[in-house]
Formats: C-alpha cells, sequence, structure tokens
C-alpha cells in the first residue's frame, strides 16, 4: 500500500471559495498516485473543505445563504474579546465560526488510475469564512502505486 502525504499553503486573497482542485491533482501525481482515496483536511476551524459547483450564481447563492444564518455584524459571544483569555488583539470572527458549522473541515475522494473521480460539475473549495489568510491544507492518498509500464 502507498500512502503519500504533502502540506500547501494557500493564500486565499481575500477569496471566500478557492478552487483546491488541480492542487490535489497535481499532489496526486508526483506522489505516483494509482487506486485508492484522497483526504483533504484543512487545520483551520474558519475554513472548511467542499465539493460543489463552480458556478458564480450558486457560490452567490450560498454567500447569501450564509449572511442570512449568520450575519457578519450580528452580535456573537465569541467577539466579547474582553471576556476571554485571549491576546487583545485577536480577530473578531464569530460569524466565520458559526458559519463553519454548515461544512466539513475535510473530504475523501476516490481516486481511480491517478485521477481524481469527481462528477461534471463538481470543484473541491478550500472555503475561507474568515480571511483573507493563508490556510494550510493537509492532502494524504492511501492506496496502490500508479501501474507503470
Amino acid at each position: 500500500m502507498l500512502v503519500y502525504h504533502e502540506d500547501r499553503l494557500i493564500d486565499t486573497k481575500g477569496k471566500n471559495y478557492t478552487n483546491i482542485t488541480t492542487i490535489v491533482r497535481d499532489v496526486l501525481h508526483a506522489g505516483g498516485a494509482g487506486n485508492g482515496m484522497v483526504h483533504v483536511f484543512v487545520e483551520h476551524t474558519t475554513a472548511c473543505v467542499k465539493i460543489l459547483e463552480n458556478e458564480l450564481l450558486s457560490l452567490a447563492d450560498i454567500e447569501e445563504h450564509l449572511n442570512d444564518l449568520a450575519p457578519i455584524d450580528d452580535p456573537y459571544l465569541h467577539d466579547m474579546i474582553g471576556l476571554r483569555d485571549v491576546p487583545q488583539d485577536e480577530r473578531v470572527n464569530g460569524y466565520a465560526h458559526v458559519r463553519s458549522l454548515y461544512f466539513n473541515h475535510s473530504e475523501t475522494l476516490p481516486v481511480q488510475s491517478g485521477r481524481l473521480q469527481l462528477g461534471l460539475w463538481q470543484t473541491l473549495f478550500l472555503i475561507d469564512l474568515d480571511g483573507p489568510r493563508d490556510r494550510r491544507i493537509h492532502i494524504t492518498f492511501m492506496g496502490t502505486a500508479k501501474e507503470t509500464t
């Protein structure tokens, strides 16, 4: 069994949705992936990994829905920095923590013959709920090595 792992630091550049599909495909290629599964995990509580359709209006609908569920300007207990045991320059981002409840921090996807198996309209996104920031993702392939001819 082959296990291959890479970490990547992603600069979200102020975008809420960063397409990371190509990054994962590149890691699979570099690692010599054959058949198996790839696990993608983001190590931040206000960032998520999700399969979505890469369509501008669909992403706008999601953003509007999140704004209805957890508006940025609502009062959040998390934002009462003086009541918490944290540095005084801690980010005020209670809305981002609430929004993260609606997403996963990881996705596991099938890989066949070294190729990521996604549907026609599926794209793997890093969702930054409190950016712009650098976000670290962990990409781990588990399976067989690619057959060489």
